[in-house]
């Protein structure tokens, strides 16, 4: 009878009303979890088969289910902390319940709780104990594989992932092989001046070390004319300055020593100052065969410091017969300057390119653009192999690199390729989930990158402790996806996914949930009346 079919639907309201209370409380008691999804009472009716077209309208009641609401976004809130990651739109990290070593032991789960922190180990853990996993890259954050091989990572498979795992990460050293500088050597210095250039150089075994570059403001002698076979030997008298601003007569003479070839030395009236020999060679048509530039260091007496000159010989000829015709002229427009290259260590060796002449035209380089460095550092730095280091000057005719105008000497700037050993220091994430290794050595590269899973469904995958999901047949198979690719939504270093919960909705949830629970124990109590009374009628 309806009577009883009125108790029974109040019966089932209560108990729909109780889940409703127990999804309600759930919420309420997770309103701080982080990545927490709430849920909702979703109410269905039950009915008999005699609702429709019968004649006794039988009350069939009702039943309660829990809905989720995953797809909902909830708030992302920035922290102090890198390792804490927040999703923006769709997806779930994939994390595993356990792990050995670099290997993942435990089952697979699904979760937006990003309050993942480095353990023992140094693997990313959440706080439920959940492990996070990723794609393994190389330094350009290609994804690698076994061996660092090359991989395309499977999408719907977590075959290919691995637990984020940062022990035992390193920076190799890596040594020096090209310093790039900036400078400008003024023009306007005296003879003699000279300037210094630090520069932080690194062997292969990450030792640094401090190489200087110095400059030599120097006399250009550009020499004219023609030696003759059947004279020698041939001087010719030229002023000079020495290092300290003052004068000499310089004597250069030129000695035959061979069908081709002569010397040529530097001397004063006294014979007290003595630079060179220069040995010069020729071809059989009497062109010079030997470098077109060549240098003389001369000592001076007294308390002067010694002159370096650099000779220009391009314009220098021989003859069989005849009188020698020889003209030269000093070039002290600023333009040529020697550089020097020095090291600090004792047992270091400059094997090749310590020295070398720098010109300019207008205050702008002509060249060299490049210097080749040869460094042996001896034994005294843990037996380093053998440098060899490109000094990079700017481009010809470019003021972008070194140059020689009026005014201060000035280092723009000093650029080098080595880079010292260095130790896991810190990790940052990305927006595009690359996973980044920091190093006590100021550099940085990329080691995971995390991918996020999608389902066709994912409001029905099943619920797991510590705020993680399971796959169902329901919910439809994982596909993987990179941050911000595919429809994935993107991953946020620092921030936390906050609870969807609302209190003021659960609360007013709570409200509502009482009165009908209130009603459905009212029609239990007025179906027992009416019995009661039908029970009398006998009496």
């Amino acid at each position: 009878m309806s009577l009883y079919s009125a108790m029974y639907s109040g019966v089932s309201g209560l108990s729909a009303q109780s889940s409703s209370l127990g999804i309600i409380s759930q919420n309420i008691a997770n309103v701080n979890t982080v990545g927490y999804k709430g849920n909702r009472a979703e109410f269905s009716s039950l009915v008999t088969g005699h609702w429709n077209g019968g004649i006794d309208a039988a009350a069939g009641g009702v039943r309660a289910t829990a809905g989720s609401l995953i797809r909902q976004q909830g708030l992302l809130q920035a922290t102090d902390s890198n390792t804490d990651l927040g999703i923006s739109g769709q997806g779930f990290f994939v994390v595993n319940s356990a792990v050995n070593g670099t290997q993942p032991t435990g089952e697979y789960l699904f979760t937006r709780a990003g309050a993942f922190t480095l353990d023992a180990n140094r693997n990313l853990v959440n706080t439920a104990g959940y492990y996070l996993t990723g794609w393994e890259t190389d330094a350009a954050g290609n994804y690698v594989g076994a061996g660092g091989a090359p991989l395309t990572p499977n999408q719907t498979s977590v075959a290919n992932l691995k637990p984020i795992n940062l022990g035992g990460i390193q920076f190799a050293a890596q040594p020096s092989s090209s310093v790039s500088l900036s400078a400008n050597l003024p023009a306007n210095a005296t003879v003699g001046a000279s300037y210094d250039t630090p520069v932080e150089i690194f062997d292969d075994l990450g030792i640094s070390h401090q190489a200087t570059l110095s400059w030599l403001k120097a006399d250009t002698l550009s020499i004219d004319g023609t030696l003759s076979a059947a004279q020698s030997p041939v001087s010719l008298v030229q002023t000079v300055t020495d290092a300290d601003g003052a004068q000499h007569d310089l004597t250069l003479t030129y000695t035959r020593t061979g069908p081709d070839a002569w010397n040529l030395t530097a001397s004063t009236p006294d014979g007290s100052v003595q630079g060179g020999p220069v040995a010069l060679a020729f071809d059989a048509e009497g062109n010079l065969a030997s470098e077109p530039h060549a240098e003389i260091t001369v000592d001076w007496t007294g308390e002067a410091r010694d002159s370096t000159i650099r000779l220009g010989l391009a314009g220098l000829t021989q003859v069989a017969t005849g009188t020698a015709a020889l003209t030269a002229a000093i070039n002290r427009d600023g333009s040529t300057w020697k550089m020097s290259v020095s090291t600090d260590g004792a047992g270091d060796t400059i094997t090749a390119g310590d020295t070398g002449w720098v010109t300019f035209d207008g205050g702008k380089l002509v060249g060299p653009t490049t210097h080749s460095l040869g460094i042996d550092w001896g034994n005294a730095n843990g037996n380093a192999g053998d440098s060899t280091i490109t000094l990079n000057l700017g481009a010809s005719g470019s003021s972008g690199g070194l140059t020689s105008f009026g005014g201060e000497y000035g280092i723009g700037s000093v650029n080098q390729d080595g880079i010292a050993f260095g130790s896991f220091s810190g990790v940052t994430v990305g927006d595009d989930g690359l996973v980044v290794a920091l190093f006590d050595n100021g550099q940085s590269r990329p080691v995971y990158r995390i991918p996020l899973a999608r389902f066709a469904s994912p409001e029905n995958l099943a619920v797991r402790d510590g705020n993680a999901y399971q796959v169902t047949n329901a919910s439809g198979g994982m596909f993987l996806s990179a941050s911000g690719e595919n429809g994935a939504g993107s991953v946020s270093g620092g921030t936390l996914e906050a609870s969807t919960v609302d209190l003021a909705g659960e609360f007013t949830n709570m409200i509502t949930t009482q009165r009908a629970y209130s009603a459905n124990a009212t029609i239990i109590k007025t179906a027992d009346e009416m019995l009661q009374e039908l029970s009398q009628i006998k009496r």
